[in-house]
């Protein structure tokens, strides 16, 4: 991993398959409590022709963040949707599609752990 122009970051994956490799920007918003940060981005070198799965973003953030903060939000990213864009939630083996050629939008919501309620009938 080495550091990035512009305050983010690129990672360098191994990558001995051949194929097209391309430089993919992911700019990604933590929300807490309500309140969104100000955006995060990470670069990364990937084989163009794995697309990108929520796996491998949680993956690139862990290098970059820890190994548990990407664990700690439900995420969901950006995505066209009619005449707009709307977030979709996401699970680990969702293919996420760029908002531009090579941009990703992601949302992370922290997780909170809450007991749990039963209910007795």
């Amino acid at each position: 991993m080495e550091g990035g122009g512009g305050g983010g970051k690129v990672i360098n994956n191994n990558i001995n398959n051949g194929g097209e490799v391309r430089r993919i920007h992911i700019v990604y918003f933590l929300s807490r409590l309500g309140q969104v940060d100000h955006p995060h981005l990470i670069r990364v070198h990937h084989l163009s022709r794995n697309g990108v799965y929520l796996r491998d973003v949680k993956r690139w953030l862990a290098e970059v963040r820890g190994k548990d903060m990407p664990e700690a939000f439900s995420w969901s990213y950006k995505r066209r949707y009619k005449s707009g864009y709307v977030w979709q939630d996401l699970l680990n083996d969702d293919l996420i599609t760029p908002i531009s050629d090579n941009e990703y939008v992601l949302k992370g919501s922290e997780s909170l752990h809450l007991p749990c309620c039963t209910t007795t009938f």
